[in-house]
């Protein structure tokens, strides 16, 4: 019980730091605890972690799915979604946490490519080109190297 509370005391999200680690291992040698019983109590501390975790990243993907088929999400499916965080025992604050980063990121997806629509349409693209290799939703441009005949103004 004594090795179960500092365990307790020390998880953080589910893991150990390197200095935890450390300072666990030094208690399981005082307390004349087996690795494989000192491992055993840790798993059990962590498991709600672990499954709390796996909700969050289900959470994550339906959530993903619904906003590749149904967005801008309306009312009845804002209110599934409220549903669903119940029905996985999440708490609000990290269901939000969810839906503004995956909202964000498609919202910065939208505005950089309508940005990048208007700035072709202006010509933006005779004297710039896009730089290759950066990955969604990033776009860059750098300057076209102009030909010794030709003028950039």
């Amino acid at each position: 019980m004594e090795y179960r509370k500092i365990v307790e005391r020390y998880v953080i999200n589910g893991e150990f730091s390197k200095f935890t680690r450390k300072l666990l291992d030094l208690k399981k040698d005082d307390l004349k605890i087996t690795l494989s019983e000192a491992r055993r109590i840790e798993n059990e501390v962590i498991k709600p972690y672990r499954e709390y975790n796996a909700k969050l990243k289900d959470y994550q993907e339906i959530l993903l799915e619904a906003i590749q088929h149904f967005y801008p999400l309306d009312n009845s499916i804002i209110n599934n979604f409220k549903l669903i965080e119940k029905d996985l025992g999440l708490r609000e604050k990290d269901a939000v946490k969810i839906q503004q980063k995956i909202i964000a990121k498609r919202e910065a997806g939208f505005l950089i490519s309508l940005a990048t629509s208007i700035l072709e349409k202006l010509g933006f693209d005779q004297y710039f080109i896009k730089s290759k290799g950066i990955s969604p939703p990033y776009v860059a441009y750098k300057f076209k190297q102009p030909r010794e005949t030709e003028e950039l103004y």
